[in-house]
């Protein structure tokens, strides 16, 4: 808990430092623009027509130096004295949605893209306000025919008058003056004072400006002021980075939820800054901001409530409706001009302009001791109030002004005491310095007493964490087609990238170095520049080998072992050197040819790869049919081993047969021969008729009749017995 209250303190102070100096550059004008361009002179400046109001109107209200509370008192006053509904509109919608603080304000704390958007969205919006209210906002007897007695007080509810009781609509009276410009005469007393200043001279016209900016205007915004820096010192520390960068950083969702947290919430421009600020750093699409920045201030519920009350519910549909849709749709405009631009807004966004220490502190100084005095002399918003009751109803605390002012000095006190101690997590080391000069060795994790600044200062340095260190380009601003978006000088890159390689051929690479600090000491105080003295024994090891190297090796077959090679002529370097570093590793992250002849080089390369390509098909032809050819001799040795067994075996099983046939016919020479004859007559008379019975001697003597033709069968005897006869013929003869 203490940790994120002192991370919280840290933010504060921040945000207090960065915006400070911009918010008294805003105030200082505004009071010079008070002295040039009172309120008194906006009713003569409106004149007649329907066109020239809306645009005049709309012109004043981006530097009038007007709260979000005193606009809208002001703007009905000048509609009383006979402006046109468009034009009080357009008033009411340009004047709050920014000013010269707020513009101020968000060139420091965001960039100067949205500063020069801001204005011109509120002029845009406040111009089709007006048009829409002349066009769809019905006549002016509709008007007074249901508008309030205007001998009546303008009762709004707003933080500026110096009482502490909230107002309501009985509190005002007719001779109520807490805040100039709150009742139907406000114009009348602005432009009374306006005459009796015109006459004096210009250094006392200016003096009074400035009370009026410093007093009265810084009275009506500082409890808002204060509020907008705290918000957004608690976001930087509690909102996760990645939550709005994965749900809010680009679509149509952030937008209209921007839209719906705008519109009911009462919160003046420069308030509503750094709150911006501090979600588009956290990753925020920048269109999404300005509708916060844009419905944000314009409108709430009471100014809604009141607006319906004096201009018709018409005119307050129309207000609130051209403000959602044209911020809207700015807001996806604004989003297309980032990504055209190719700017990444959590990137720059207060990063562009630094103010140098001796600026930024006594602006700061100056800044809270204005906001003490103002807390003094003025009460605390309606809204502050009602929370505060609302906590000590629910905590059985009593919350006021002394209770808020107590824990503003506990936290201040904290933070001082915070000062003089540093928190070194694990894997660090921090280094000590006192008056400039190193304090003892490097202090290891845990908590550790050290002097504030200016007379001291501690340096956390991460001794087992890996970094980086790139050649050749640096993350996140490169833009699609790899060229470095416009931080990064481009011929500084270049020089890093360009090697000449050993057939003198130029190469263009980009790099990375992974090394770790174990030496934070000899790290940070034996050189001025670690980083680059790194950078450049990278850069130097990488011309001396890649000068052994042809481009095509390092392209292609040789890319590993230049890594290699590499990492071990840049470890010898910076332990000859004691820079204090380990590297971890390197590698190549892109090899290719210069910008001029890399379309030449690809076509080789391309050569190179459809050379490859076929001998790579060639060998994998030579495999497949020398693998292919020793399966069939293999197919064909194992057929002729299976048919040669086979044969063996047949033979040698018809002897095994036939030895048996001879013995068993010894043994049984009748039974023998009857089958051995029958499987004879069987085998070759298959086709003819044969008949086989019983023999007339008996003992198992059969009679075997076969057909020789179409005739009768007869007995094989006669048939044998012919055969016999033909025989002994043959014999005799």
């Amino acid at each position: 808990m203490s940790e994120v209250i002192l991370r919280f303190l840290r933010e504060l102070v921040a945000v207090f430092l960065d915006a400070a100096p911009y918010i008294l550059l805003g105030f200082s004008v505004a009071a010079v623009i008070q002295v040039l361009l009172p309120v008194g002179l906006v009713r003569r400046l409106f004149g007649k027509g329907r066109v020239r109001p809306i645009l005049v109107a709309s012109a004043l209200g981006i530097p009038l130096p007007l709260c979000s509370c005193s606009v809208l008192p002001t703007a009905l006053a000048l509609r009383k004295r006979g402006a046109s509904k468009g034009a009080t509109v357009s008033f009411l919608v340009s004047t709050p949605e920014t000013g010269i603080d707020s513009i101020a304000l968000t060139w420091g704390l965001l960039d100067p893209l949205m500063a020069v958007f801001r204005p011109l969205a509120a002029i845009i919006t406040a111009i089709t306000a007006g048009f829409a209210t002349e066009a769809l906002g019905g006549t002016d007897e509709e008007e007074s025919s249901r508008a309030p007695d205007e001998s009546a007080p303008i009762d709004v509810a707003c933080a500026c008058g110096p009482d502490d009781v909230e107002p309501t609509p009985a509190a005002h009276g007719p001779d109520d003056h807490d805040h100039a410009g709150h009742s139907h005469d406000a114009l009348e007393r602005e432009e009374r004072a306006a005459a009796d200043l015109a006459g004096r001279p210009f250094r006392e016209r200016l003096r009074h400006g400035f009370r009026s900016a410093f007093v009265e205007l810084f009275d009506e915004t500082s409890h808002w002021m204060l509020a907008g820096l705290v918000i957004s010192a608690v976001i930087a520390v509690l909102l996760p980075a990645n939550v709005v960068t994965r749900y809010l950083s680009s679509g149509p969702v952030p937008i209209f939820l921007m839209l719906v947290i705008g519109i009911p919430l009462y919160i003046c421009a420069s308030a509503s800054t750094p709150i911006a600020a501090a979600l588009v750093i956290k990753g925020l699409s920048p269109g999404a901001a300005l509708v916060f920045l844009l419905a944000g201030p314009a409108t709430n519920i009471g100014s809604l409530a009141i607006l319906s009350r004096f201009l018709g519910k018409r005119v307050m549909v129309i207000y609130l409706a051209t403000i959602a849709i044209v911020s809207v749709a700015l807001g996806f405009l604004l989003d297309a001009v980032y990504a055209a631009a190719k700017i990444d807004p959590s990137a720059v966004a207060g990063q562009v302009r630094m103010l140098p220490n001796w600026v930024s502190w006594p602006s700061a100084i100056v800044f809270a001791i204005l906001l003490l005095i103002s807390f003094r002399r003025s009460s605390p918003p309606p809204e502050f109030r009602s929370i505060a009751r609302s906590l000590g109803r629910w905590t059985g605390l009593r919350i006021g002004k002394r209770g808020f002012a107590r824990l503003g000095l506990a936290l201040l006190a904290l933070w001082i005491a915070s000062r003089f101690v540093v928190t070194v997590p694990p894997g660090s080391r921090a280094l000590v310095t006192r008056f400039g000069a190193p304090a003892g060795e490097p202090r290891g994790p845990g908590l550790h007493l050290r002097w504030p600044a200016p007379l001291g200062q501690a340096q956390v340095i991460s001794a087992d964490g890996v970094r980086r260190l790139e050649i050749g380009f640096r993350s996140g601003t490169a833009d699609a087609a790899g060229a470095p978006s416009g931080v990064e000088d481009l011929r500084t890159l270049e020089e890093e990238s360009l090697f000449l390689t050993g057939n003198e051929n130029l190469v263009s690479t980009q790099c990375a170095v992974q090394y770790r600090v174990p030496d934070p000491a000899r790290f940070r105080w034996a050189f001025s520049d670690p980083d680059g003295v790194l950078r450049l024994e990278t850069i130097a090891a990488l011309l001396d080998v890649l000068g052994q190297y042809a481009i095509d090796e390092v392209y292609t077959t040789d890319r590993s072992l230049v890594e290699d090679v590499v990492v071990k002529d840049l470890r010898r370097r910076v332990e000859n050197l004691g820079l204090g570093v380990e590297i971890v590793g390197f590698q190549m992250r892109d090899v290719h040819a210069p910008p001029e002849v890399h379309a030449a080089f690809r076509d080789v390369a391309s050569a190179q790869e459809d050379k490859q390509t076929a001998i790579n098909v060639a060998w994998r032809y030579r495999d497949e049919t020398i693998n292919l050819a020793r399966g069939e001799a293999a197919r064909q040795g194992e057929v002729a081993r299976s048919d040669s067994t086979s044969r063996v075996l047949g033979a040698a099983g018809d002897s095994e047969a036939l030895v048996r046939k001879a013995s068993a016919y010894r043994a049984h020479p009748e039974g023998t021969f009857r089958r051995l004859y029958l499987e004879t007559v069987e085998e070759v008379l298959s086709r003819g008729r044969k008949i086989i019975r019983p023999g007339w001697q008996g003992s198992g003597d059969i009679d075997l009749w076969i057909s020789t033709g179409k005739g009768t069968p007869s007995p094989a005897a006669d048939v044998v017995r012919g055969g016999e006869v033909r025989k002994s013929q043959r014999t005799e003869e």
